[in-house]
């Protein structure tokens, strides 16, 4: 993290971008919060699968600590929207490694990814920085779809629904 704040300087976009990313692993690690884990039966642990930690708020009683930000949901949707572009594939690669929630605050492991993807360290954390910044920046657009979807009235959409049931009707009964 430090390299790329250097890197950075006082860029005040790719701050609040790399504040959203951190926010974001966050968020990703507090959605098992909202299930109750399965439970883990005689094959599952000879596959070397464990139980819940002892930490996890469903096994202690206490209430989960998680913060429910809308905003962090059309994040997601974003970054699994440009997961699937082809220009950003190796830059999701060195995202999902550097903010994964299990690899996340470990770093070690860069010159690993760094090998596998073929390119060099100072690459892989603009790679980083670049599909974070592509997910930013299409999350908005994302919030504003979803907010036209559930904005337009039932009553307009049962209304278009009915009229275009009626215009295929009378299609079917002509022929």
């Amino acid at each position: 993290m430090e390299q790329m704040k250097a890197k950075r300087g006082g860029n005040e976009l790719a701050d609040k971008v790399a504040a959203c990313c951190q926010a974001w692993a966050a968020w990703c690690r507090t959605r098992e919060f909202y299930m109750k884990p399965g439970g883990v039966n005689l094959l599952a642990r000879l596959q070397g699968q464990s139980p819940p930690e002892k930490g996890d708020p469903i096994r202690t009683g206490l209430p989960p600590n998680a913060r429910n930000d809308p905003f962090m949901q059309h994040f997601n949707g974003a970054v699994h929207a440009c997961k699937d572009m082809e220009k950003y594939r190796k830059c999701f690669k060195a995202f999902d490694h550097f903010y994964n929630p299990k690899n996340y605050p470990n770093h070690q492991l860069v010159k690993q990814i760094v090998a596998e993807l073929g390119i060099g360290t100072r690459t892989y954390y603009d790679h980083v920085e670049r599909f974070g910044k592509a997910a930013y920046l299409l999350a908005p657009s994302i919030q504003r779809a979803s907010e036209r979807m559930f904005s337009i009235p039932t009553r307009e959409i049962v209304a278009e629904l009915n009229k275009n049931k009626l215009e295929l009707l009378k299609g079917i009964s002509k022929n």
